[in-house]
């Protein structure tokens, strides 16, 4: 669902619509409306994403839940320029969806019923979808439903994306997820987001985009000056957090095992201008190794191989970490062994959790007694199921 935005002051109009633009939130569709001197901006964003985004104006906004995101005569009067009245189609209209230039992504089984079927076998998909992409979704090239990632796949790969119109590259298959090619990188299909101002790269098909994290890449990128300090983030994805650290001047150490996620962190730390050394499985990586590449302005050392080879890569290196970041859900809990291990003295460990709100004070008092440290704040960033949430818990060794 979007949101919308009532802004009481209005020499504020122009930098927050700046800031919508830069994060890639706002909706350009829909007019700046102004009355009694208040202005209303709209966003695809979430009240979450919004509040995190816009933090800082927090005195001159107010924020509310968009329930008509489909503005009268969109999407659907775009729908019907092309397939007539046909009420039985447009009940499955979706209400909301997210942008990842160059795609627009729906949720559910959008397009894939059987009456959609039907229609697609008969009059075909290009007339409908060209369409789209001139009056509606400017700019844009590809179209694509989500369905959820399965929890217990630990490469968080997306099987259950289904292509409806654009070319998203060849077809995925075992060798492609487990052992692609320079080739295969080369042909997929990315996409790009901007949050908070800084840019992540991923291929749709073999990696997810996980949007909602956005308010704790807010916080991260709260937590002050970070130069001259050394980072550990064992589960990096494609830099959902591992960005926010280099933000704030850290040197950031990032573990990986899908390859297609490491090469959209490559993709985005070049893209951020960010200078790094890859470390494949069976690499040297010496203390001299280390010594070097920070002289030479390298800020992002990307493993890419289980975390548990962070014991020995560090080991010898004789550096004092300050933050270890375990955001992988819901199969986190090896990380913590790992962090114990490599040694987490007066260092923030960041741990993610899904847990039901009735277990918030269980989850500290454990991570307490696991850690041997004190738990100094739980950030609730978003809700699985009802009363059940993702958590982030930093606990001060």
């Amino acid at each position: 669902m979007g949101s919308k935005i009532l802004v009481k002051a209005p020499l504020q109009i122009k930098k927050i619509k700046s800031i919508l633009e830069k994060a890639n939130v706002f909706d350009k569709r829909r007019k700046i409306t102004r009355s009694d001197g208040v202005a209303c901006l709209y966003s695809s964003g979430s009240m979450a994403e919004m509040s995190a985004l816009l933090g800082d104006l927090q005195d001159v906004i107010e924020v509310f839940e968009d329930t008509d995101t489909v503005p009268v005569g969109g999407l659907q009067g775009a729908v019907l320029d092309v397939i007539g009245s046909d009420s039985h189609l447009l009940k499955d209209l979706p209400k909301k969806w997210s942008l990842y230039p160059p795609m627009v992504l729906f949720t559910g089984d959008l397009f894939s019923t059987p009456e959609w079927d039907a229609y697609f076998e008969t009059s075909g998909k290009s007339e409908l979808f060209e369409h789209l992409l001139k009056t509606f979704f400017a700019g844009y090239t590809h179209f694509a439903v989500n369905q959820p990632i399965i929890e217990s796949d630990v490469m968080r790969r997306p099987f259950n994306l289904v292509p409806i119109y654009g070319d998203f590259g060849p077809t995925p298959d075992d060798q492609k997820y487990d052992r692609p090619t320079q080739q295969d990188f080369d042909e997929a299909f990315w996409c790009t987001a901007n949050q908070n101002g800084i840019a992540q790269e991923w291929a749709p098909r073999y990696t997810m985009f996980s949007r909602g994290n956005i308010t704790e890449k807010k916080r991260v990128l709260g937590f002050g000056d970070l130069r001259g300090q050394n980072v550990v983030d064992l589960y990096a994805g494609i830099g959902y957090f591992t960005f926010s650290y280099l933000a704030l001047g850290a040197t950031v150490f990032c573990w990986e095992i899908n390859p297609w996620s490491i090469e959209g962190l490559l993709r985005g730390l070049t893209k951020n201008g960010c200078k790094y050394k890859l470390v494949r499985p069976g690499d040297a990586f010496t203390s001299d190794t280390y010594t070097t590449e920070i002289t030479n302005g390298t800020r992002a050392f990307i493993f890419h191989e289980s975390n548990e080879k962070s014991v020995q890569r560090l080991g010898d290196l004789g550096i004092t970490i300050s933050h270890y970041n375990l955001g992988l859900l819901p199969l986190l809990r090896q990380g913590w062994q790992v962090v114990t291990t490599l040694g987490c003295e007066n260092a923030i460990v960041h741990v993610h959790e899904n847990v039901h709100k009735n277990d918030f004070e269980t989850l500290k008092e454990e991570l307490q007694e696991y850690f041997k440290g004190n738990v100094t704040h739980l950030e609730k960033v978003k809700t699985f199921a009802p009363d059940v949430w993702h958590v982030v818990v930093d606990v001060k060794v």
